[in-house]
């Protein structure tokens, strides 16, 4: 069974995003840029304020989904299309790696603070001023980057008769395995596990959804 989407010709102008527009460098640069500016802003001005303060963060929050919601579109840039996926793995290994260290940074220069006497927000004014300097030597890195040069690049025809392959090797090991009925069973089966998971994440989701705006609530009106 062929799964493969086809958008309708009047709609393949519409599908587009910001990146489209700007190229995923320039992109890139207003996300790092702007955070830097905006965790300068908390250092300096964040306590003085409580609105400026729930403002630059949510901002640089949303930056973090947009950078991800970007970083494929812009490796394909860079590598072709060609295991792109795998250079995406091998990009989740080193944000997962500053995942870990991050915090252990940040509560490192936490407690050094405390252990100084100071309190409130003095306690996270130099991860501040640090989270700022890591991403002024991202900007700078972003904009030191090129893509690779085209004679190392697979051609997409390449790619797209390697991927019609596998599908014609998947439906081969499909009709050896029970054939299409057992598949069509066991594709019931997944639905329906992916139903429920599904219902799950949205119910979580939308917990936390709800504990946010209570909470964002309260420190308005405390």
């Amino acid at each position: 069974m062929n799964t493969s989407i086809t958008v309708p010709t009047r709609w393949k102008s519409r599908i587009t995003t910001t990146s489209d527009y700007l190229g995923r460098k320039l992109n890139y640069a207003l996300y790092l840029a702007v955070g830097a500016a905006l965790y300068v802003v908390i250092a300096t001005a964040g306590s003085a304020s409580l609105a400026l303060f729930v403002i630059s963060a949510l901002i640089i929050i949303s930056f973090y989904g947009g950078g991800f919601s970007t970083v494929p579109a812009y490796l394909k840039d860079l590598f072709g299309v060609y295991q792109v996926g795998a250079i995406h793995g091998r990009l989740l290994t080193a944000w997962a790696a500053a995942g870990v260290a991050g915090p252990l940074l940040v509560n490192t220069i936490v407690e050094s603070q405390a252990a100084a006497g100071r309190s409130g927000m003095d306690l996270y004014t130099l991860s501040m001023w640090l989270m700022a300097g890591v991403l002024a030597v991202g900007f700078v890195a972003n904009l030191l980057i090129r893509a690779v040069d085209e004679k190392h690049l697979v051609d997409e025809s390449v790619v797209a008769a390697k991927k019609d392959a596998d599908r014609a090797g998947a439906h081969d090991a499909i009709s050896g395995n029970g054939g299409p009925e057992a598949h069509a069973a066991a594709g019931a089966s997944h639905r329906a596990a992916a139903i429920i998971l599904a219902v799950l994440v949205v119910v979580a989701l939308a917990y936390g959804l709800v504990e946010t705006a209570i909470r964002a609530v309260g420190l308005f009106t405390a």
